[in-house]
């Protein structure tokens, strides 16, 4: 296998996609999953125009860093941490950006709680791979924010997408179910249509505030 889809889906014998999620394989055998390196991803200039002083920023789902790095070049938070399911993955990350912090962890478990809180928490292209647990990830992320804190989701939607439709269908049934959530308010969306890995798809950059009751 070379695909970086190959370790991710595959099809059941009726054809339909499952999440086959291989994760330390995919980062044994592919340099660059999802080609991160070239990814014109939106959102570091969007928290770069919301936070005007220091803030704190942790990534749910980070690959090996390469988004990260660019929202410290342009957004420059005074702390960074990650963490990734895999321990692959962050062994690599940690071996190219050794000055921030990573940690092991599933984003839906209940120890990554123990990691702090921070004033901004960021799902990363990983919407897919836990859009059956979103009622998990968002309570932890409420829970890991600071009070003034700010939940960024930055994800591409395709246009024809193929798996988890009885969730959401693109990009506007995902805002359909947003506004159904009782964690969050949305407070800004950016959205673009580009090209990116032989296909047209919508870089999405959304920010989420808590809901205080």
């Amino acid at each position: 296998m070379n695909n970086t889809q190959d370790y991710v889906f595959s099809r059941n014998k009726n054809d339909k996609l499952y999440l086959k999620g291989d994760w330390n394989s995919l980062y044994l055998n592919i340099d660059d999953p999802w080609n991160m390196k070239e990814f014109p991803s939106g959102l570091p200039n969007v928290l770069n125009e919301f936070f005007s002083d220091d803030f704190d920023y942790f990534e749910l789902g980070c690959g090996l860093g390469y988004h990260m790095k660019r929202v410290y070049d342009v957004a420059k938070p005074c702390t960074t941490s990650r963490v990734d399911i895999s321990e692959v993955c962050i062994e690599r990350a940690t071996e190219k950006y050794p000055q921030f912090n990573f940690f092991v962890s599933s984003v839906t478990d209940r120890k990554i709680l123990s990691i702090g809180t921070f004033d901004c928490i960021a799902l990363v292209g990983t919407l897919w791979y836990v859009m059956y647990d979103l009622d998990r990830i968002f309570d932890n992320v409420r829970r890991m924010l600071k009070p003034s804190g700010v939940f960024a989701i930055n994800q591409t939607f395709l246009l024809d997408q193929e798996y988890g439709n009885d969730v959401f269908e693109g990009l506007h049934g995902f805002l359909a179910l947003l506004s159904k959530n009782r964690f969050f308010s949305t407070s800004k969306i950016i959205s673009n249509r580009i090209f990116h890995e032989g296909k047209f798809v919508m870089d999405t950059a959304i920010l989420l505030e808590v809901i205080h009751e």
